[in-house]
């Protein structure tokens, strides 16, 4: 679980995702905010946790967000999908929500 609470993880993953076709349209449907949330405005919380030497955590809302982001890539890769659009980054997205469902 250690992976799971380094942000540079969630950085990279969000640099590989956004280069692939991730939007924030998308990656709001991921987000525990749900739907207030912009990749740049995580990706800069992720910045200043990584630049403090700070990691998420214990039970960090952001390490399911980190877990979604893996998912999605996995299934993108696995799936060797052509038509990378926002309405199937969705999909997945809702699928990774219901792969690691935040338990209030």
């Amino acid at each position: 679980m250690e992976q799971y609470s380094n942000p540079n993880h969630t950085l990279v993953l969000l640099d590989t995702l956004e280069h692939l076709g991730l939007t924030d349209t998308a990656f709001s449907h991921l987000h525990h905010f749900r739907g207030n949330e912009t990749i740049a405005s995580h990706r800069g919380y992720c910045e200043r946790l990584v630049s403090t030497g700070s990691v998420f955590r214990t039970n960090s809302k952001n390490i399911l967000v980190q877990r979604r982001l893996e998912l999605v890539h996995t299934l993108i890769m696995a799936g060797a999908f052509t038509n990378l659009t926002n309405e199937l980054f969705e999909k997945l997205a809702d699928i990774s929500i219901i792969e690691y469902p935040i338990n209030e």
